[in-house]
């Protein structure tokens, strides 16, 4: 009865209908890694990162990792201006694409943020970047699949570099986290 229950509610509140692969909930972390293996399954699957996070204060120089994987595509990052940027690279490892945020994260303030890559166009990527449950930014990334990504799913951090110091750490203060393989809409990110 409390499955029927369950599945009842999440199609009522639009709640997504598949667990997260990985997540925390209701505790405070600043740097948190999952080794979780491939990213993707066998075939080229949408994900969904989101995180609530307080941004404690901007990068100085280089970016901060907000989540992704270690590497330098397929993480959301904050950069020096309160911009955002999410990327990825192609199944090839010769294209990449990214898109920007237009709202300007400013320290001190709480944001839900979300980054979405979508495979579920035909054979096309396009990446989605949400702030606080609405859509900031969206492009259409490359023809084809994304990189099958081996890397553990890192969050305010991604990776230590050979004397362990923490690789593009950023300055906040992270409450949840959701990693789904599936394009979550606007409306089931609002919801968690």
């Amino acid at each position: 009865m409390s499955i029927l229950f369950a599945l009842v509610l999440a199609a009522f509140v639009g709640v997504p209908e598949r667990q997260p692969i990985v997540s925390f909930t209701n505790r405070t972390e600043r740097h948190w890694r999952c080794d979780h293996g491939y990213m993707y399954p066998p075939m080229p699957a949408s994900i969904t990162m989101i995180a609530d996070v307080k941004i404690e204060s901007l990068p100085t120089e280089r970016c901060g990792t907000i989540f992704g994987r270690r590497g330098w595509h397929n993480r959301l990052i904050l950069l020096p201006d309160g911009q955002l940027d999410w990327g990825c690279f192609a199944w090839d490892g010769k294209r990449s694409a990214n898109v920007r945020s237009k709202t300007r994260l400013e320290a001190g303030k709480r944001y839900r943020l979300a980054g979405v890559l979508d495979c579920s166009h035909g054979n096309e990527t396009r990446l989605r970047l949400y702030v606080n449950g609405i859509e900031d930014g969206e492009s259409r990334a490359f023809e084809g699949a994304p990189w099958n990504y081996p890397w553990a799913v890192e969050v305010g951090q991604i990776g230590k570099d050979r004397d362990g110091a923490l690789i593009d750490p950023s300055d906040c203060l992270f409450t949840n986290f959701w990693y789904y393989y599936k394009p979550l809409t606007e409306k089931e990110i609002k919801a968690l």
